[in-house]
């Protein structure tokens, strides 16, 4: 006897530790749905975050900070000329 896998959206989906729950369970599409009301809302009750010059030249910098970091890593990990070129 198979047991009762539900009639609503999400059918048959599993539950237990390690199933898709919540916004897991919807597609990319819905997500981006869903996401873009929140944003909407936020904006309208003027809740939202709003960048000031300052901020967003700091977030850039650490941003560049980050990416430089990471290319220095990378380059000591992999030599320019491969040997035996």
């Amino acid at each position: 006897m198979m047991a009762y896998q539900g009639g609503m959206k999400g059918e048959g989906m599993n539950t237990e530790k390690g199933g898709r729950r919540g916004f897991h369970s919807l597609s990319l599409r819905e997500r981006h749905e869903v996401s873009s009301k929140g944003g909407r809302a936020a904006h309208k009750k003027k809740t939202c975050h709003e960048w000031t010059v300052e901020e967003a030249r700091e977030a850039g910098r650490r941003g560049g900070k980050k990416t430089q970091a990471k290319r220095r890593r990378l380059k000591k990990l992999i030599p320019d000329d491969p040997p035996g070129m």
